[in-house]
């Protein structure tokens, strides 16, 4: 190189003085872990929404504190003690007042049980996965022990237990991701932490642990990550756990708190491109790149999207002259249940409308909405009129009950009409919000349990938190003009 200030080295010297200053920095008397590359995150799929996640139960000393789903299969229900559960109506799922989600169990009612058993199988696979990785950044690392230190983003593997006595802090950006291999226990003694710095996010950080005996998490100590376990994951008195408790044994909790990872905490959007049949989805209320692209349908399609299969995951749909074609990923394929319902020109749209848990269909022609309780072709099981014909039709749970209701918008001057029930009748709530021209879109954007209201202007989202008049509490840009707009729960995260 021209005017070098290294002279007449060679290349090669230089690289090995570089590589001698590297590991002088990273490998000195500190011992602090290298800067390797993150691997890539190890793939969850139908666990995801899962904070816990059993084969043979779980067990818990209230009063614990636990955000996400909870699941037990192919143990049933009598299995998970100490949440005092109330089972729904439909018995897909029961609740506790100590769990803000959803517990289902095998021997729930359908279709509980395949998505359960579909769980469990992604549960192991995730496993698999984790053990398999090769090529570890490091192997050994602090012979095991990680009290007190300083670990970067990699891939780590153990033969042996791995100890946690005080806090050791996983540091790197909010996109890095670490594997934790260990072949033998993890341990955290009472009061150890967890620490993460940087941006570190506990949705990209893994602990795989084959040990005959397990997780063994102190009295009061705190885990950042998923646990993925070959036996049981145990939380001692007031541990808490950032992440998830994924064990194909059992799990068992002492007063705990438990929160699922979750970059949104609520329905977030996604627009249709009626030119392509693109389908792009966002994990995040913001500006930015798709998280999801998905080549689904055909120009010209109507899109929609729901919880189809009760499994806690929004996926996409596209209507075609009075067909249904619903997918139960999101992903590009062949759809996974093909039905006729209504007529060519009606306006589709989606919603829970028995509280069973599952997404069904329905039309507005009209004036007149046309409901289905389930995914299959026949005659409507509610119909009732609301709105004015020219109005778009609309759907969300706008008082929390858990059943989805219909509202229409009129495009000719940004009104909203909101039904708590449905049937014909004045609006429940009637609310200006937007401009004429605008298309509506509806969710639970702060995650609080009601849905509400929201346009989507020339690629821009304004989305409100409560259904009533006022400026919007969200606004980005997503998408083009032209776009339509959908909504729904992409990550199955509650």
């Amino acid at each position: 190189m021209k005017n070098s200030k290294y002279g007449p080295l060679s290349n090669t010297i230089r690289l090995l003085l570089l590589a001698t200053l590297v590991m002088g920095l990273t490998l000195g008397t500190g011992q602090k872990a290298r800067a390797f590359a993150s691997p890539a995150p190890v793939d969850l799929g139908a666990a995801a929404p899962f904070v816990i996640l059993s084969k043979t139960g779980v067990t818990n000393v209230p009063v614990s504190n636990i955000t996400g789903n909870i699941g037990t299969s192919p143990i049933d229900s009598t299995a998970i003690t100490g949440f005092s559960l109330v089972t729904h109506s439909t018995n897909t799922y029961s609740t506790s007042a100590q769990v803000t989600g959803k517990i289902y169990a095998a021997n729930n009612a359908s279709p509980t049980p395949a998505n359960l058993t579909t769980a469990v199988s992604n549960m192991e696979t995730a496993f698999a996965n984790a053990a398999g990785r090769s090529l570890p950044d490091a192997t050994e690392l602090y012979s095991g022990n990680l009290s007190g230190q300083t670990i970067a983003p990699g891939l780590y593997k153990w033969s042996t237990d791995v100890l946690i006595t005080t806090n050791v802090t996983l540091a790197g950006p909010a996109d890095a991701v670490w594997i934790f291999q260990i072949a033998g226990d993890l341990i955290m003694g009472s009061g150890a932490q967890v620490l993460l710095s940087g941006g570190a996010q506990a949705g990209t950080i893994f602990w795989q642990v084959g040990g005959g005996t397990g997780v063994e998490i102190g009295t009061t100590a705190h885990v950042e990550g998923t646990i993925l376990a070959a036996k049981a994951i145990h939380l001692r008195t007031g541990a808490s756990l950032n992440g998830r408790a994924l064990s194909q044994t059992a799990v068992t909790l002492d007063k705990n708190v438990l929160v699922i990872p979750s970059a949104n905490g609520g329905d977030t959007v996604g627009v249709f491109r009626p030119g392509s049949g693109l389908i792009y989805l966002k994990n995040t209320n913001t500006a930015g790149f798709a998280d999801i692209a998905i080549n689904y349908g055909n120009p010209g399609d109507y899109p929609l999207a729901g919880d189809w299969d009760g499994n806690g995951t929004d996926t996409i749909g596209v209507v075609r002259n009075g067909v249904f074609y619903l997918r139960n990923s999101n992903t590009a394929g062949f759809a996974d249940i093909m039905f006729t319902f209504g007529l060519p020109g009606d306006q589709p749209i989606a919603g829970d409308w028995n509280g069973d848990g599952i997404v069904t269909v329905g039309v507005y022609r009209n004036g007149v909405f046309l409901l289905r309780n389930s995914n299959s072709a026949g005659a409507p099981d509610v119909t009732f009129s609301m709105g004015n014909p020219g109005d778009v039709g609309i759907s969300g749970d706008w008082n929390g009950d858990g059943l989805d209701t219909t509202g229409v918008f009129r495009p000719s001057n940004g009104a909203l009409y909101l039904k708590n029930s449905n049937t014909s009748g004045f609006a429940d709530i009637a609310v200006n919000y937007g401009l004429a021209g605008d298309k509506p879109v509806t969710g639970d954007w702060d995650n609080d349990g009601i849905d509400t209201i929201g346009v989507y202007r020339n690629a821009q989202f304004l989305l409100r938190n409560s259904n009533t008049v006022g400026f919007a509490d969200i606004v980005f840009a997503f998408g083009n003009p032209g776009d339509m707009p959908i909504a729904g729960n992409w990550d199955g995260l509650p």
